[in-house]
C-alpha cells in the first residue's frame, strides 16, 4: 500500500466516525428536546 493509499484510507475513517457521531449527537438532541418537553408539561 502506497502512502496516499494509506491517508485516503484513513481519511475515509475518520470521515465515517464523524457521521456515526453526528448521529448519535442528533439522538441525543432529541431524547433531551423530549425530556424538557415532559417536564415543562408536568409543571
Amino acid at each position: 500500500m502506497s502512502m496516499t493509499e494509506f491517508t485516503d484510507k484513513v481519511n475515509q475513517g475518520k470521515n465515517y466516525i464523524s457521521d456515526e457521531y453526528l448521529q448519535y449527537l442528533e439522538q441525543v438532541k432529541t431524547v433531551q428536546i423530549r425530556i424538557v418537553k415532559l417536564k415543562l408539561i408536568e409543571v
